[in-house]
């Protein structure tokens, strides 16, 4: 790290099943940041962004007591130990797809076919027992359960726990950046895509983003209580710095705003993580840092839409009508607002008709899925 004084949060996995996108626990994004509060306290936050792909999207509200436990460093000296709440009554916050599509996400039901993360927040207020250029903390999990990430695509996993980190010299008062922006929680193959974090500072310190390498923590659980990490090595030909699967020429980095632009060329599950630099009057008083997943999956559109394709009529009663001049679909399927399979039929001509006399009266959707294309269309049936 460019700074020695680092704010460190592992978040640990434990891989319950498989590592497949539909029965493995991982954590999509995480985030550890800090608030100065008064003298020498701060707000340390904790923020866990569950992919509900894993068919468990509840897995983290299991928590015991719902806390996070924190070891404090100055340096590598560990000084102490406290905790991180949730609250009981702290409902998980659902973050919107990428499309604004008004359907329930996997988050909310375990049928649905898009993807969706959930938000758990942790934090609580720890005061420093000295002043330090050196500070660090360290999240180690909590009282049965380990938290963290599953197989990427493009990195070499040497190991189940996860490090994020940031840096707090509390010779200063300092507060983290707050991004403005999550990340989206998939983009679609081939298709222009970006991200800005729209990170503001609290302090109006100057901010310089980069691209780093993620480190791994030891699986013995002696390794919790510690400050050990290992850098993961990137699959060829990924880089910390160019860790995606992109359109040759497509991907550009912002160190002035940390705004990313590309086109994803394959499926991958890609980490990708941020250090966010804070500098007071040339000062570096502060770093943070935040892991993301880039999902990218085929789809006609980053909104799933096509004019290739028209459905008919809408709002419709008995009979539905799908239009395909080009036959890049080769079936549909209909679920309920719950995301609930209903049926599922082939499409073998230009103009197939869909029998909806069955359905009662509400809101349905169709999803049209190709070898390499799907389309999610909200349709009405009205009586």
């Amino acid at each position: 790290m460019k700074f020695s004084s680092r704010l460190l949060c592992v978040i640990c996995l434990l891989c319950m099943f498989s590592v497949t996108r539909s029965r493995a626990t991982h954590v999509y994004s995480g985030e550890i940041f800090y608030s100065h509060v008064s003298d020498s306290t701060y707000k340390i936050s904790v923020c866990l962004y569950i992919d509900c792909v894993t068919g468990f999207p509840d897995l983290y509200a299991t928590l015991p007591d719902n806390r996070i436990f924190i070891c404090a460093y100055d340096a590598h000296t560990r000084v102490d130990t406290f905790t991180l709440t949730r609250a009981v009554a702290d409902t998980p916050v659902d973050m919107p797809n990428p499309c604004g599509i008004d359907a329930p996400t996997q988050c909310r039901s375990l049928t649905s076919i898009i993807p969706g993360v959930r938000k758990y927040t942790f934090s609580g207020t720890y005061t420093l027992p000295h002043r330090s250029a050196t500070w660090r903390f360290i999240c180690t999990g909590s009282t049965n359960q380990v938290l963290g990430r599953t197989k990427a695509t493009n990195v070499n996993e040497i190991g189940t726990l996860i490090g994020l980190e940031a840096d707090l010299n509390s010779l200063y008062h300092n507060s983290s950046p707050a991004l403005g922006n999550f990340m989206p929680s998939y983009f679609c193959i081939n298709s222009s895509s970006g991200y800005n974090p729209d990170a503001i500072d609290p302090d109006s310190d100057n901010l310089t983003f980069d691209l780093v390498t993620p480190v791994a923590m030891g699986q013995d659980s002696a390794f919790y209580l510690s400050d050990n990490a290992v850098p993961l090595t990137y699959k060829s030909p990924y880089t910390a710095t160019s860790p995606l699967a992109t359109v040759p020429g497509s991907f550009t980095f912002s160190n002035a705003t940390g705004g990313m632009s590309f086109t994803p060329n394959k499926l991958q599950r890609s980490l990708v993580v941020y250090n966010i630099e804070e500098r007071r009057g040339g000062v570096l008083v502060g770093t943070s840092q935040h892991e993301m997943i880039v999902l990218a999956e085929p789809c006609s559109d980053p909104c799933n839409i096509d004019s290739a394709a028209t459905i008919y009529p809408i709002p419709a009663n008995d009979k539905v009508f799908i239009s395909l001049p080009t036959m890049q679909y080769s079936k549909v399927s209909v679920r309920n607002m719950l995301g609930q399979f209903i049926w599922e039929q082939p499409i073998t001509y230009n103009i197939t008709q869909l029998n909806t006399s069955i359905l009662p009266a509400g809101v349905y959707f169709l999803i049209l899925e190709g070898t390499t294309t799907r389309r999610v269309q909200k349709i009405v049936i009205s009586r």
